[in-house]
């Protein structure tokens, strides 16, 4: 889990005995969070396939942690000293045979829990205590007093876009 209950509470100042609410909370929040970034940050082992006939890969997922094994489907598997790694791509030595789906990967990528970049977890935070507030019914209205003229009220809709910008340096940027 990117973020806690225990942290939920302890950044809301809310400390309520509905656990079951606050987690959907935070599995909602971060589900956002993993849609805006294009992978989970948690670390997690994928397997794919990716088309061949290119000398780089760009991968689902990052950080990239560990490569267990890199393929020709049906074919050769390319020593680890034939390519190299950086944050979300692998650089090869040689064009790997062309094909579609013909070159298989399994590989590491993410943070352990105690690495999630805090940043991340702020977000998380941050837009599950709005879907909190947000519960009491009493967020996306602002009202405007104009002395004894009146009042006029605005309802604005959430939108998570301003929370998330941040987080853009962590995004997959498909080559």
């Amino acid at each position: 889990m990117i973020a806690t209950i225990e942290q939920l509470k302890k950044y809301t100042g809310v400390n309520t005995d509905d656990d079951m609410m606050l987690g959907m909370y935070l599995d909602s929040a971060a589900q956002i969070v993993i849609n805006y970034l294009g992978y989970s940050p948690e670390l997690e082992t994928y397997t794919d396939l990716m088309d061949g006939g290119t000398d780089t890969l760009q991968l689902a997922a990052k950080p990239v942690d560990d490569v267990q094994q890199l393929k020709v489907v049906g074919g050769e598997s390319i020593d680890p000293g034939e390519y190299h790694i950086n944050e979300e791509r692998i650089f090869l030595t040689r064009e790997l045979p062309a094909g579609r789906r013909n070159i298989m990967i399994t590989y590491s990528a993410g943070y352990a829990p105690e690495d999630i970049p805090g940043v991340i977890q702020m977000t998380v935070l941050r837009i599950a205590a709005l879907m909190q507030t947000e519960a009491d019914g009493n967020i996306g209205i602002t009202s405007k007093q104009f002395g004894d003229t009146g009042s006029r009220t605005f309802i604005q809709t959430t939108n998570y876009d301003k929370y998330l910008k941040i987080l853009s340096r962590y995004r997959i940027m498909r080559i």
